[in-house]
């Protein structure tokens, strides 16, 4: 029952990453950031200056973090358990990987975008199954049940019409 009741909460936050498209437009925003050259602290400063959502506050906690004399890759490597979504940490683990070489990571970042958007349209399609089996109640009441009404009854008045003669 408790899990019940902590579950869902959890499972809409982690969700709502992948809605209205903050996840992707913060990955877009560092994909296009690394392809011009920028220092990826620059790009998450901007991102924390500039965009909205709970990406963009997490990312600003990541800021602060390093504001504050934290290491970049550990203060996001925090911010990015924090956040409990699986892409988050993706992104956190590839942009670790600029102490060693920046060639490539932007190519990473796309496929990571790649999968999430791969992801999204699954769950639209899924969706959209599911919608279809619980459109048929409604849709019978409400369209064909008048539609064969709308037919019967003037057929019925007619041979009411027919028998009475």
């Amino acid at each position: 029952m408790l899990y019940a009741k902590i579950k869902d909460p959890i499972d809409k936050y982690k969700e709502s990453f992948l809605k209205d498209n903050e996840l992707p437009a913060v990955l877009e925003t560092l994909i296009q950031g690394l392809q011009i050259g920028m220092p990826v602290y620059s790009i998450l400063l901007y991102i924390s200056n500039n965009k909205k959502g709970n990406t963009a506050n997490l990312i600003n906690l990541c800021v602060t973090k390093v504001n504050s004399g934290m290491d970049i890759n550990k203060a996001l490597r925090e911010v990015a358990e924090k956040s409990l979504n699986d892409y988050f940490l993706r992104m956190a683990l590839i942009i670790e990987k600029t102490d060693r070489s920046v060639m490539n990571l932007d190519k990473q970042l796309e496929y990571l975008q790649q999968d999430m958007e791969e992801e999204r349209i699954n769950i639209k399609t899924e969706h959209a199954d599911k919608l279809d089996n619980a459109l048929f109640f409604p849709m019978l009441i409400g369209y064909f049940i008048p539609l064969i009404i709308m037919i019967l009854v003037p057929l019925l008045r007619q041979m009411t019409k027919l028998q009475g003669m």
